[in-house]
């Protein structure tokens, strides 16, 4: 084919283009004379002045006004008119456009619409295009979202454990028309919420659900970043039009402060020296004051060798009297008091509870036994051709030791009082199976 044929056919293209190019726009704008430009299908619309642009195609139209006709989609019946006269008078040129204005928030509730577009002339026929725009969503209700953790309760603040390094922020969220678009939770110290300095967002994932009715939304807050003390957290849900919800707020209460303890005494005998308490109670008190940055009450445990004997609630900065409630055994007794406050802080040490003082519990009497001339028959004779009688016991005591040994000698009368000799050690270590002496 010569180089003049190519260009005709070239040129043929051209216009086969041309006129396809001029069907679709005819098809897009020419519907029955009238069209929608703005908005278009499937939009969503909220606000008070909604933008709406209408167009007037062809000639000799003389339009005087323009109605939108909505009808709600979940019943197909309720229908809203929205009409734009001329303010001229008169009626309008060719090729025209109206814009204006819906306020959607007063005047359409919240729902999926088609819309049909009627314009009207001067003699009263109108022109109709009955699918100027399909399944627009009006929303203008914000989301709906409450707390659904931490430890959510009635009484705030809300206690957060700094046992663990994050915590999770949990939302429960419905949206009855558009769905959730987004959540956020805001973390502050500031009261109001206001936006300063130490504001923290933190961006919501969806944990289950649609995004739309009761939907869970999580956010996971490392509490290293946060400050102690009293914070208000505020969530903030929005919908794809951007109506937020608002906010729902939680007090949380982040407290790392260990209560601090003060001994004052045990069993009535002060310990503030820390020395060991010898005692015959076996069931001792211990009296302390636990001081709290803040909570008003705080679970106390009285402790002998490690293992609880008492706990009770008590009232912060006042002194207090733990009595344990079960006998300790006979012996050495490490005595200690911890106290957990309503964040979960105690003061102890990974090596065990600090340990105030230390006692030991004896109320059993030593066993005594004579230890020289002791026959089966009494009385027991003594010669007297020496000037001194060795009197000898063999005495044991399980705990304490043997502290002081006396004998008695009297005339065996309930007036005599006797005459009192102290013993010494013979042997042993005063302890259990020392054997005490005298020369009377």
């Amino acid at each position: 084919m010569d180089r003049y044929g190519k260009s005709l056919r070239f040129g043929l293209l051209l216009v086969v283009l041309a006129s396809l190019i001029a069907l679709f726009v005819a098809a897009a704008y020419l519907d029955n004379g009238i069209s929608v430009r703005t908005p278009s299908d499937r939009a969503n619309l909220s606000g008070t002045a909604t933008y709406f642009n209408a167009s007037i195609n062809g000639t000799n139209q003389n339009v005087t006004n323009l109605t939108f006709v909505f009808t709600l989609l979940s019943n197909g019946t309720n229908s809203y008119n929205f009409t734009d006269i001329n303010e001229s008078g008169g009626a309008l040129g060719d090729d025209v456009s109206f814009n204006f204005t819906i306020n959607t928030v007063t005047g359409l509730p919240d729902g999926s619409y088609n819309v049909t577009l009627y314009a009207y002339n001067v003699s009263g026929s109108a022109l109709v295009n009955s699918t100027a725009l399909t399944n627009v969503t009006v929303d203008n209700t914000a989301p709906i979202a409450s707390f659904n953790g931490p430890n959510v309760s009635t009484v705030e603040p809300v206690n957060v454990s700094t046992t663990a390094t994050f915590i999770n922020l949990s939302a429960l969220v419905n949206d009855f028309t558009l769905g959730v678009f987004k959540v956020n939770f805001n973390i502050s110290n500031d009261s109001a919420g206001a936006v300063v300095g130490s504001n923290r967002f933190y961006i919501a994932g969806l944990l289950d659900g649609s995004g739309n009715q009761n939907s869970s939304w999580n956010a996971s807050v490392n509490l290293t970043n946060l400050p102690a003390g009293e914070l208000l957290v505020a969530v903030n849900a929005s919908d794809t039009n951007n109506n937020t919800n608002a906010s729902k707020t939680m007090i949380i209460r982040i407290d790392r402060a260990i209560p601090s303890m003060m001994f004052l005494n045990s069993t009535g005998v002060n310990a503030s020296t820390g020395r060991t308490l010898n005692i015959t109670d076996t069931t001792p008190n211990a009296s302390f004051t636990v001081i709290d940055n803040l909570y008003k009450n705080l679970s106390c445990s009285l402790l002998f060798n490690n293992v609880s004997y008492n706990t009770s609630n008590v009232n912060n900065g006042t002194e207090v009297y733990l009595t344990a409630n079960a006998s300790l055994s006979q012996g050495g007794q490490a005595v200690s008091v911890n106290c957990t406050d309503g964040s979960s802080n105690r003061n102890s040490t990974q090596s065990g509870e600090v340990v105030a003082f230390n006692l030991t519990v004896d109320n059993v009497v030593p066993q005594v036994g004579f230890n020289s001339n002791v026959t089966p028959t009494e009385p027991v004779n003594v010669s007297t051709s020496a000037t001194f009688v060795n009197l000898s016991s063999l005495v044991s005591d399980a705990t304490l030791g043997v502290y002081a040994v006396r004998f008695n000698v009297s005339n065996n009368s309930a007036t005599d009082p006797g005459l009192f000799y102290v013993a010494g050690l013979l042997s042993g270590t005063g302890g259990a199976n020392a054997a005490c002496y005298c020369f009377c």
